[in-house]
């Protein structure tokens, strides 16, 4: 949630990577995991960020809050808004790095649920923050401290790229672990382990998991010819429907037999068509729910009737009713 703010941040032009950050005492002083920043040293953001996401530096996260909200409680506030606007109801956030309460103080607490919605944010907002935490190593301060990347499948297994480690007695070993092939990304989240082997083994089985059970299949390619539709008032009564994009379905492997499509017209579909517009939709179901959508276009152009068109077109729909 810290990476996420600080993007959020960027994003909205209230700091800037190149920025440069006083390092506090308060910053300076916290423990675990750090880069060992020291009072008054200067850093800039893009740095504290790598710190972050490679290393789980705590002293680097409580920098960032500072530089982002001033005050640690008032980064902290965001922090709870933006879960309770990401729909994270089992989550209560009391610092910017998650390490153990001192006497008189609350937990950080979160879910599998929440550290899965607020990871599949990031990671869909700013792709950016995976040029860090798929780093497996780096360095600060000019190549003087090493950064060794605390998520041990990166490099290691093939397509991961982040996401985050944790660490505390009381909430064990933790890790967010992504990885992406052949367009297809999952995100597995490990709680409570008893060791870093045993939170790198389990991702490991449920991103293997993922990739062996799931398919990112294409069912169309871009352009292709899907149907002819019904133009009414058009010059031509049908224009070729062509796929608008690449459709693919995330679907397990076993079910891909099991598909069926169908195309769904828009509605209100009148002339004048320009080629490339919007015409309709061709659906994806699997047992009748529907499992992907994707826009149909219109191949070519249809320019309205005139009147004349129109009345023949009429006169003649109405012998052949009679």
């Amino acid at each position: 949630m810290t990476m996420l703010l600080v993007m959020d941040a960027i994003d909205q032009g209230e700091i800037a990577l190149e920025d440069v950050a006083v390092i506090s005492a308060r910053a300076s002083r916290i423990g675990g995991s750090q880069a060992y920043l020291a009072e008054d040293e200067e850093m800039t953001v893009r740095d504290l960020l790598k710190a972050v996401a490679i290393k789980s530096a705590n002293d680097a996260s409580t920098a960032l809050a500072e530089h982002v909200s001033g005050e640690v409680e008032d980064f902290v506030d965001r922090m709870n808004d933006r879960a309770i606007e990401l729909g994270m109801k089992s989550t209560v956030f009391q610092t910017p790095h998650g390490l153990p309460p001192g006497p008189g103080q609350e937990a950080d607490v979160t879910s599998a649920r929440d550290v899965m919605i607020m990871s599949r944010e990031l990671i869909l907002k700013y792709p950016k923050i995976l040029e860090y935490t798929g780093l497996k190593q780096d360095s600060l301060r000019g190549g003087k401290f090493r950064l060794d990347n605390t998520n041990k499948l990166v490099g290691r297994m093939t397509g991961v790229d982040g996401l985050k480690t944790g660490y505390t007695r009381d909430a064990g070993f933790g890790l967010v672990a992504t990885a992406s092939r052949s367009g297809l990304r999952f995100i597995s989240v490990v709680m409570g382990a008893k060791s870093g082997k045993q939170r790198t083994r389990d991702s490991t089985r449920l991103l293997s998991h993922g990739f062996s059970s799931f398919r990112n299949y294409l069912a169309a390619k871009a352009g292709q010819e899907m149907a002819q539709i019904k133009v009414p008032l058009g010059m031509t009564e049908e224009v070729v429907a062509e796929m608008g994009e690449d459709f693919r379905v995330l679907i397990r492997r076993a079910d891909i037999r099991q598909l069926k499509f169908k195309v769904s017209p828009l509605a209100e579909l009148t002339a004048p068509i320009e080629a490339g517009e919007k015409i309709g939709t061709y659906v994806a179901l699997l047992d009748g729910e529907i499992v992907g959508e994707a826009p149909l276009v219109a191949r070519q152009s249809v320019e309205k009737a005139n009147l004349v068109i129109r009345f023949f077109r009429w006169l003649l729909a109405l012998l052949n009713i009679h």
